[in-house]
């Protein structure tokens, strides 16, 4: 069952590999050593931090609940510019053009992660066949499917960071799995504010903070991104819709799934010169 899932997910993202020999190396800057980590709380609706003001476009400033405080006294100020620039590149020589999808192929955790949410997401319709998903989570919890999916994936041949990672991603997925296709009006800046409402991400993300500045994990952003793209494709690839939505970066009238691919390329834009600083990364983003 687990195969023919796998192979069905390949199918229709369209991947030519389920696989990949080995991850990609990775040379970008990370964070120092010896972080603070943020408190785990899991309630949705708080960071953990206080709040602070960010100033968006077309005003002076505006309340924004959640985001992380500005860095502490004594430490560099941070003043980004807010237009991405197109040039911007990480530091594995990725541009802002980034296949996000296809970045999945690079990826044996994520395509993991991917596989837990497509073998468990349907577990809630037992519950309430209209709204599975908040259902699905409680009983993923419940029944300790985590331990078991994490067993599994060391099991397929993910070393035990890897399994870890693959099944916090399921977790994040399972409740988050139409944040883009179904994002409507909401700005990249108000989906990400919105996903950081959720312990499970900030713990995904590996948020903590060092000397007054909240730092996130360059690789796993960049695999909750493509995972909330993939999962967005294929649920609308399941139930396909002639509904038409507009484009976060354009204003364009345009399909679901194209809505979705810009607002997932527009975060990684963002991310690419935010030096993997949480709050440059919440400035960068379109409001």
């Amino acid at each position: 069952m687990a195969r023919a899932t796998a192979e069905h997910l390949k199918a229709l993202l369209s991947l030519p590999s389920l696989a990949p020999s080995a991850p990609a190396p990775v040379t970008s800057p990370s964070p120092p050593r010896t972080p603070k980590p943020l408190s785990r709380t899991r309630e949705r609706g708080s960071l953990g931090v206080t709040t602070t003001s960010v100033p968006t476009s077309g005003s002076s400033s505006a309340a924004t609940s959640a985001l992380p405080s500005a860095a502490s006294p004594g430490s560099a100020a941070v003043t980004p510019a807010l237009t991405p620039n197109p040039s911007a590149t990480s530091g594995r020589g990725e541009t802002d053009d980034w296949d996000v999808v296809g970045h999945l192929d690079e990826r044996p955790a994520c395509w993991a992660g991917l596989l837990g949410w497509a073998l468990t997401r349907w577990l809630g319709g037992i519950l309430d066949p209209e709204a599975p998903a908040e259902h699905t989570r409680a009983l993923f919890d419940e029944w300790l499917l985590g331990r078991t999916l994490q067993r599994s994936f060391q099991q397929l041949g993910l070393d035990e960071s890897a399994a870890y990672r693959a099944m916090g991603l399921t977790q994040v997925l399972l409740c988050h799995e139409r944040e883009l296709s179904e994002a409507g009006q909401r700005s990249p800046r108000q989906v990400i504010e919105g996903l950081l409402q959720d312990g499970d991400v900030r713990d995904f993300l590996g948020v903590n903070r060092y000397r007054g500045v909240l730092w996130f994990n360059q690789e796993r952003f960049d695999d909750l991104i493509g995972g909330l793209l993939a999962t967005a494709l294929v649920t609308q690839a399941v139930s396909p819709t002639t509904d038409t939505a507009i484009s976060p970066t354009t204003g364009a009238t345009v399909t679901p799934a194209e809505a979705a691919t810009a607002l997932a390329r527009a975060i990684r834009t963002a991310e690419l010169q935010s030096g993997y600083q949480l709050e440059r990364l919440l400035r960068l983003l379109p409001a």
